[in-house]
């Protein structure tokens, strides 16, 4: 069995700090670590077992059956990373990060980074795994973990998603008609 540390991070609680940190423990996350990042509850696992999904997938059923009140609402370390992430997770130098965006070092076929956030542009770890891999600087169970957690949070969002559409359903349901969208309703306001 190995060691496999991930993250997750859960919705509000409607417990207690104590009654959650008891019932998570009761769950099976006796492995785990709750802490807050801005307000947000966060799982930080250390977890022995045979491989990282099965690692994963076995936290995330323990939180739900702690049944503390909060969905677990994303894996980490999380898919979108900044240049100095990029540079932690492969072990190398904020400038060799610098010159492969730049596209002078490599082949200059860095990936594009998928959003920008104030000044900072960010990137898909998988999409960077990938690459390093490629280039043989990364480990192929690294490119395997960040395929992974990118498919369980496509999935948790999924759900999410499912969730908020069936609670748009009830509204509708009670006031009677679908909202419009129409260019006519919206040129009125």
């Amino acid at each position: 069995m190995n060691k496999y540390q991930f993250s997750l991070v859960l919705g509000p609680l409607s417990q207690s700090m104590h009654e959650v940190e008891d019932a998570l423990y009761e769950a099976g996350c006796d492995d785990s670590l709750l802490s807050f990042y801005a307000g947000t509850p966060v799982l930080d696992f250390t977890r022995a077992e045979n491989s990282y999904a099965q690692a994963v997938i076995g936290a995330i059923k323990n939180v739900e059956r702690a049944n503390i009140g909060a969905v677990v609402v994303r894996v980490g370390p999380d898919d979108l990373v900044n240049a100095a992430e990029i540079a932690g997770r492969a072990g190398v130098s904020r400038e060799a990060v610098r010159l492969w965006i730049q596209g002078k070092r490599g082949q200059g076929d860095f990936p594009p980074s998928v959003a920008r956030v104030g000044k900072s542009s960010v990137w898909s770890w998988l999409d960077v795994s990938e690459w390093l891999f490629g280039r043989e600087q990364i480990e192929k169970a690294v490119v395997e973990s960040a395929r992974f957690i990118a498919a369980v949070n496509l999935f948790l969002n999924q759900k999410r998603s499912r969730a908020l559409a069936s609670k748009l359903k009830f509204i509708e349901s009670k006031l009677g008609g679908k909202p419009s969208t129409s260019s006519s309703t919206m040129a009125a306001h």
